[in-house]
């Protein structure tokens, strides 16, 4: 393991209750030496864990956690995108690269635990979200209307520089005038099918926090995450893994399940509504 990397920040939340759940995002923290993450609720002081990753003999840094749903990842490979709470209870897991270096990411299903296989998968990107982070607000809405009329308006974040720009399903830019990206808008002007949440787990995405003020400068308080790859290639109980030279920098993986696209999927679920699932990430 070289020591002159921050072979830091980040992987998979820490091995908690499967109902564990936050009104925003946590950004994980891995290192090695292993540094605990502390992530909580502000609008509720009670809601606050603790998440210490393992440093195993070889100097890769695992993870296993028991919130994950079987629909978290793979809802945001589709046109209404994925709450980023049904990932891993709003945990996005990060790590911080001095120089370049060859990076391999694991995600495997955790036999043992799981009562039907999982199917994992995950999204890789360069940059971190900011702590806190949400799906919904006021400086980079999910769904924004005008105040007087209730209708659809343009995303101050999220529409594209140019209005020449052609919307697509699981673009870089969220089309919330028209929605041409999800089905377009019904005869009142409303939406057939709002976006479900931010998560693009094949593109690159935005949020802030509470702290970013419309109007005002995001001074850190809202950033766009830029994709690089994803993983979810051999079906449920088979492991996930990439490996990838990555230069110096800061990343984030977006992990979670691939079983179904919602809850609403019934049986293609599986049999449980949580999944325990094992990360690992070794740096050389």
């Amino acid at each position: 393991m070289k020591r002159n990397l921050v072979f830091g920040a980040g992987l998979l939340i820490g091995a908690v209750a499967p109902h564990r759940a936050f009104a925003h995002v946590c950004n994980v923290v891995l290192s090695n030496p292993a540094t605990t993450t502390v992530c909580g609720d502000p609008d509720d002081p009670t809601n606050v864990n603790s998440f210490t990753p393992t440093v195993q003999p070889d100097g890769s840094v695992t993870f296993e956690d028991g919130a994950f749903t079987p629909f978290g990842w793979l809802s945001g490979t589709v046109p209404t995108l994925g709450d980023s709470h049904e990932l891993d209870g709003g945990n996005f897991y990060v790590f911080e690269l001095r120089r370049a270096s060859d990076v391999t990411i694991t995600f495997a299903n955790d036999p043992a635990i799981n009562p039907s296989p999982f199917d994992t998968a995950f999204s890789l990107y360069e940059g971190w979200l900011p702590d806190l982070s949400h799906d919904d607000e006021p400086f980079d809405p999910l769904n924004p209307v005008d105040e007087v009329t209730f209708l659809p308006v343009a995303s101050p974040t999220d529409t594209a520089p140019s209005p020449r720009h052609h919307y697509t399903p699981l673009d870089r830019f969220r089309d919330t005038l028209h929605y041409s990206q999800t089905g377009g808008v019904d005869a009142s002007g409303n939406p057939i099918h709002p976006f479900t949440g931010q998560f693009n787990a094949l593109n690159d995405f935005s949020m802030a926090n509470e702290d970013a003020v419309p109007g005002e400068p995001a001074n850190g308080n809202w950033a766009t995450i830029k994709f690089i790859t994803h993983q979810n290639y051999f079906g449920p109980g088979r492991t996930e893994s990439v490996t990838l030279h990555l230069r110096a920098g800061k990343y984030t993986i977006a992990a979670g399940g691939a079983n179904c696209a919602a809850a609403s999927d019934g049986a293609a679920c599986g049999a449980t509504g949580f999944y325990s699932g094992i990360v690992r990430l070794k740096v050389r």
